[in-house]
């Protein structure tokens, strides 16, 4: 297994979280760190993470929280800097300059993508659901599975 598979695998079987999805994925060194790993771009974050043998490193951005992305092609790599308001991200891209840029793209495109409608509070939405159960569309059991599904994001 490729090792941005290995950091892949591990990302979605501990990491992800319930309904998010990854977008794309690419083999990259965290810059000034020294860490070797995979940048995952789901619809949600922008992730870094080094799966090792004893522990994980991983460093996730919300995508709401990166303000801008830029990359530039080099002789051999492509790098990648991510601006958010507290911490700047700096990646090196290795291999596939095609698929880096691909990867850069899809990263600019999920960044600078509409918000969706409707909130991912789990508050709100369980006001929501309490509204639906009032009205009469929802069940009482119904109102119980989702709102044991929306207190366990909390």
């Amino acid at each position: 297994m490729a090792k941005d598979n290995k950091h892949l695998a591990k990302f979605v079987a501990e990491h992800q979280l319930p309904g998010e999805t990854v977008i794309a994925h690419v083999s990259a060194f965290r810059e000034g760190k020294g860490l070797e790993g995979a940048a995952i771009l789901t619809d949600k974050r922008f992730v870094f993470i080094r799966a090792g043998m004893l522990s994980d490193k991983i460093e996730p951005w919300p995508l709401s929280k990166i303000s801008s992305l830029e990359g530039r092609k080099g002789l051999i790599n492509y790098s990648l800097k991510a601006y958010t308001s507290g911490d700047d991200l700096e990646l090196l891209i290795v291999g596939d300059k095609a698929g880096a840029a691909a990867f850069v793209r899809a990263a600019q495109e999920a960044i600078h993508a509409p918000a969706a409608p409707g909130s991912d509070d789990p508050m709100e939405q369980l006001g929501k659901l309490g509204e639906l159960r009032d009205a009469g569309v929802l069940s009482e059991d119904e109102f119980a599975e989702k709102k044991t599904a929306l207190l366990a994001r909390i």
